[in-house]
């Protein structure tokens, strides 16, 4: 049996713009914004949020989270 999930689709824009201005480039307002837009999300859990998280996954995803099962 194996099962699979995507997940934290809200990132994935946060390190695509990280790659445009570049890695080492914390001090970037914009990245700066994003950090602090996902911090909130983090901790806040907005249902608008989680809504966007969950449509986006498909299309979006950061991370693939397989599940197995030993036979």
């Amino acid at each position: 049996m194996f099962k699979s999930h995507s997940a934290h689709a809200l990132h994935a824009p946060y390190w695509w713009l990280k790659c445009w201005v570049g890695l080492g480039r914390d001090d970037d307002p914009r990245v700066k914004l994003y950090h602090r837009f996902l911090v909130w999300d983090m901790m806040r859990r907005p249902a608008l949020t989680r809504v966007l998280e969950t449509f986006l996954q498909p299309f979006l995803c950061k991370s693939v989270v397989c599940y197995g099962v030993k036979q």
